[in-house]
């Protein structure tokens, strides 16, 4: 955690539960549908208001880049509540609201057709396209699970690289996580996402291949590729490999206090609060 930034955390919150995503998602789009008709252009920019509000702080408080625009979205809902200051406040103060009479269009039949094409153009890409796009994004995203059982987070117990004197120049591993997305959107085809954290505090990206036929695990982490052997004993993965023009050696065992976050689950009802 300490390692992330604001940013990050405020991501992976978010990430974390589709549902939230998705809830957040429809809270965004139902002010943009009320906005396209004048009777409920007030109901949309007083939603409007509360969801963008929330979006400002969020982006104000994990230090998110798109401040000054959510600060741009807040004032148009502002603007477009503006007319009907008086009414809002006779409402909250108990007093009698008079109705709003709206004025009859006086565009031209030809733009009065435009109109109602625009409007409908725009609400087929709320209400289709941009759900659409969502979804095939979310997928693309997400990737396909694998069908192996190496995916999971481990803890080096050995690592047969030499220690440093220098903590900084340690680059032994301590962590290695192997992702259980596969991914062929790029040119890391049929490759899953990994992450190894050393000694140092350096945290290395990169990516994997699993052969199960022949116990086979290769490493690729930022510009270097570490061929293993691969040996299950019990609880411990022996690796055995070369990388780096040297024979390397790790023992691993499978981490599962720090796969809580993804294996958690939902609970309706918990007899003792469960927070770590």
């Amino acid at each position: 955690m300490i390692a992330m930034s604001p940013m990050g955390v405020l991501w992976r919150t978010v990430g974390i539960s589709p549902l939230y995503q998705t809830v957040g998602g429809l809270a965004e789009i139902l002010p943009g549908l009320l906005l396209l008709f004048r009777r409920t252009s007030l109901a949309g920019a007083s939603i409007g208001l509360g969801v963008i509000g929330y979006v400002l702080l969020l982006n104000m408080s994990f230090d998110v880049p798109v401040k000054i625009f959510s600060i741009h979205l807040l004032m148009f809902c502002l603007i477009l509540i503006f007319p009907y200051r008086y009414r809002l406040i006779a409402l909250f103060s108990g007093r009698a609201a008079p109705a709003v009479a709206f004025p009859l269009s006086t565009m031209k039949v030809g733009l009065v057709w435009l109109d109602r094409t625009i409007r409908v153009v725009l609400l087929v890409t709320l209400l289709v396209l941009v759900p659409w796009l969502s979804f095939t994004s979310t997928q693309a995203a997400n990737g396909q699970a694998v069908t192996h059982d190496m995916a999971g987070i481990y803890r080096v117990l050995e690592d047969s690289n030499p220690a440093q004197l220098q903590v900084k120049d340690d680059n032994r591993w301590t962590q290695i996580v192997l992702g259980d997305r596969l991914y062929s959107a790029s040119e890391q085809a049929s490759r899953m996402r990994a992450m190894v954290n050393t000694v140092s505090g350096e945290r290395l990206l990169g990516a994997y291949l699993l052969n199960t036929s022949s116990n086979q695990l290769s490493v690729a982490l930022q510009g270097k590729n570490i061929s293993f052997d691969y040996i299950k004993l019990g609880q411990e993965v022996i690796l055995q490999g070369t990388g780096d023009n040297s024979q390397r050696r790790l023992v691993l065992v499978r981490d599962t206090k720090d796969e809580l976050l993804m294996t958690r689950g939902f609970h309706w009802i918990s007899d003792q609060p469960f927070n770590r």
